[in-house]
């Protein structure tokens, strides 16, 4: 090797010796620094875990801190609580048997037993008996089990008196979950309760009657109903209405009413057995119900209560008789809900009213099949008012001196699809049960108004119409003002539209009728006052209404030739109206013999059949171009004539004298025998009467005696074939006879007899009339 070679060498090899001692060098220092580091790492994991554990000291010292003084608060709090649970509820403990522990003041306080004598004693020492054994039975079940029990409960306390608690028992249970007491926290409500039982108490009876009410009526029922079910029997319901009790509340006050309310009402519960509830439904409507009672006992204790009812009632120490109706529904029989029942019982009473009140009346399915159909009806006749099926018909008045035809009454019709063509009797009753009537009264009014103008434009002129309107209608708020919007709209003159205004109407509120009818006159309305004498009218305030008319009911036309009675009140009205400057107008003429009356009576004006029925506008337009519907001449001649009275046993001697005094020119009026002619006698004023002396039943003088105590202007004349000078003292003494007539009748006397007295005999009548 040359020596160049070698000397490089040894330095590779020495610069080699020399790297691997660096490299030794670090590892060994990197080494030592790994250690360095790993035993600073456990120190610092030490120290971090020490400093953890300090803090979790410190969090543990806070939270004891906090939880101690939370504690505190809650113990602060807690004493609080049961120091204002101490001063306002009772507040006991018990074993599980219900023996007492501990109680508070409270308890004390209200129980009224001392501590000594309630700790250790069972709480059924406070027990009052109100709640039954299962009420306790289901407490029981609940805080045995561990759950907390809460209610009402009412406790009797030492003096013996009712109180009330809403009571809370919680269980106690131990460390195991076993319930080893309870606690009972109880709050007093007894002023509560009362405060609520009077409220109920009023909710639930009438006030006057002190009788349970309709809700509590219908409770009892139910009750009731679902007892008897079960045990298969009778529950029998009676409805009661009072007579007469109307008249008496209105004539002689509430306060009457009120006592008449409350002396029937112990009656009833007089009549009642034990257990039965007499209830007031309202106004003077009673309900008596009947449980287990015997079916063959139902009609018995119903006439029980009729009875009851006849009993007069003492008002300012005057006896009043009012009675009653009873009607009477059963369970199961006639229905299974108290709704029902009292439904039903309410028709059988008023099936009972309309009998005339003989007694009870039980309900049968007829009476509901009857309701049905009149609520069907009631249904249809709301849709006829929309539908215009109700039309009018119009009927004459006539003026009597001139026959002419004067004024219409606009008579309401229901030309029904169902029921036909139906008069106002059909339904203008059930309009005013069901409320309709107004609105019947307001389309009639329109209708009215509506004819009349159409009358104007045909040429007609206004032809004055009368309307008759229901008594409600008269106190409806807008009723002035459809009638103003009414004429305006058809422009209907001043004195054209005339309203009827019915006595009763008029004398319900006489202060408040007059108002209202100078209001409808400044309306430019024609007031007539209808059913004049029918009801009880006070003169003083009749004289004040501003009525144009006043008619005379037709109840007393019909009764002219019959009753010298109402022949009287006609004369009577009639008289009246004049004197007050009103018509006198006689509705519902049927005869002429009732016209030809009318007119000696000086009635100004009469409608009836015997003129012209009820017609459609279309018919009666016909009249209207007629100068006269009866000719005065022939009505005032034929009124003039004198009406001879024949009594004649004998038929053919009858009718020969009939026809022989018909050719003398007056009225004949003849009967059979002295009982038919004294039946006779109100049906005209008769001139003259012949009688025949021999009649059988009482003898012609007998009857000339009647005749002349009743009718002293009548010429009497005797028929006889007896010469007997006593008979012709008899029939001058005693019958006041003024001729004779010797059978057979020689016609020439007859006739000169019949003129002479007839004749006569109307002069005085025409003298002694009254002046109209």
């Amino acid at each position: 090797m040359p020596f160049g070679s070698d000397g490089a060498g040894l330095v590779l090899v020495t610069v080699a010796v020399v790297v691997a001692g660096l490299g030794l060098g670090c590892a060994l220092a990197l080494l030592w620094l790994y250690r360095r580091l790993g035993l600073q790492r456990g120190q610092l994991r030490h120290a971090l875990s020490q400093l953890a554990h300090s803090e979790q000291q410190t969090r543990d010292a806070n939270e004891l801190l906090l939880a101690k003084q939370g504690v505190e608060q809650a113990f602060a709090a807690l004493s609080t609580y049961m120091q204002g649970i101490d001063q306002h509820a009772m507040v006991s403990v018990t074993d599980t048997a219900g023996r007492i522990l501990q109680v508070n003041d409270k308890f004390v306080q209200i129980s009224g037993h001392s501590r000594e004598a309630l700790v250790g004693q069972d709480h059924r020492l406070l027990n009052s008996g109100y709640h039954d054994p299962s009420f306790f039975g289901r407490m029981w079940t609940a805080i045995s089990h561990g759950d907390i029990w809460r209610d009402v409960v009412c406790n009797r306390n030492e003096a013996g008196g009712l109180y009330w608690v809403d009571m809370a028992i919680v269980p106690q249970k131990d460390a195991a979950g076993q319930v080893g007491r309870y606690i009972a926290v109880c709050v007093d409500i007894t002023e509560q309760r009362r405060h609520e039982e009077a409220l109920h108490y009023r909710a639930t009876h009438d006030m006057l009657t002190e009788l349970p009410n309709r809700v509590l009526l219908l409770e009892r029922m139910a009750r009731a109903i679902a007892r008897a079910r079960g045990r298969q029997r009778l529950v029998a319901v009676y409805f009661v209405n009072l007579n007469r009790f109307k008249q008496i509340n209105d004539s002689l006050g509430r306060g009457a009413g009120d006592q008449v309310l409350y002396d029937m009402a112990r009656r009833l519960q007089d009549e009642a057995r034990g257990g039965d509830t007499v209830a007031r439904l309202a106004g003077d409507e009673f309900v008596v119900v009947c449980e287990g009672l015997a079916r063959s006992m139902v009609e018995p204790f119903g006439a029980r209560i009729h009875t009851a009812l006849q009993a007069p009632v003492l008002l300012s120490g005057e006896p009043h008789v009012l009675g009653g109706s009873v009607g009477v529904a059963l369970f199961p029989d006639h229905g299974d809900d108290p709704e029902t029942l009292v439904k039903r019982a309410d028709l059988a009473m008023v099936q009972s009213k309309g009998q005339g009140d003989r007694g009870v009346c039980i309900f049968s399915s007829e009476m509901q099949d009857a309701i049905d159909v009149r609520v069907q009806k009631e249904a249809r006749l709301r849709d006829a008012i929309d539908r215009r099926e109700l039309v009018l018909h119009y009927q004459p008045q006539v003026d009597f001196e001139t026959g002419a035809l004067v004024s219409l009454e606009a008579l309401v019709r229901w030309d029904s699809p169902d029921y036909g063509f139906l008069m106002p009797g059909k339904f203008i009753g059930l309009a005013e049960e069901s409320g309709l009537i107004g609105q019947i009264d307001t389309y009639v009014v329109d209708a009215a108004c509506r004819q009349m103008q159409r009358w104007h434009q045909q040429g007609h002129g206004w032809i004055r119409t009368a309307v008759n309107l229901a008594a409600t209608k008269f106190s409806d708020p807008h009723f002035k003002t459809e009638l103003h919007d009414a004429m305006v709209r058809y422009g209907i003159p001043p004195g054209v539209l005339e309203l009827e205004v019915t006595e009763s109407l008029a004398m319900r509120d006489p202060d408040a009728a007059l108002v209202l009818m100078h209001e409808l006159k400044e309306q430019g309305i024609l007031l007539s006052v209808d059913d004049f004498g029918t009801g009880y009218s006070n003169l003083g305030y009749l004289k004040r209404f501003p009525a144009d008319r006043l008619k005379v009911d037709q109840s007393f036309v019909r009764g002219l030739l019959k009753s010298p009675q109402d022949r009287a009140i006609v004369a009577a009205v009639v008289r009246l109206a004049h004197n007050l400057n009103m018509r006198a107008i006689a509705e519902g003429v049927e005869t002429e013999d009732e016209a030809i009356l009318l007119y000696a009576l000086d009635v100004d004006e009469i409608q009836g059949y015997w003129m012209a029925r009820p017609q459609p506008a279309e018919a009666v337009e016909k009249m209207f171009d007629r100068p006269m519907l009866l000719d005065p001449a022939a009505f005032l001649q034929r009124e003039a004539m004198p009406v001879v009275l024949l009594v004649e046993d004998e038929e053919i001697t009858r009718q020969l004298l009939e026809h022989l005094l018909q050719s003398f020119g007056v009225r004949v009026a003849s009967a059979a025998s002295a009982e038919q002619a004294l039946q006779m006698f109100h049906q005209h004023d008769y001139a003259v009467a012949i009688v025949d002396h021999w009649l059988p039943g009482s003898s012609g003088i007998e009857l000339l005696s009647q005749i002349r105590k009743r009718m002293p202007h009548t010429a009497r004349v005797l028929m006889t074939v007896s010469n007997d000078p006593q008979v012709l003292r008899d029939a001058i003494n005693i019958g006041g006879v003024a001729h004779f007539l010797a059978k057979p009748v020689d016609p020439a006397v007859l006739r000169n007899v019949v003129h002479d007295a007839s004749w006569n005999t109307v002069a005085q009548r025409r003298h002694a009339r009254p002046p109209g």
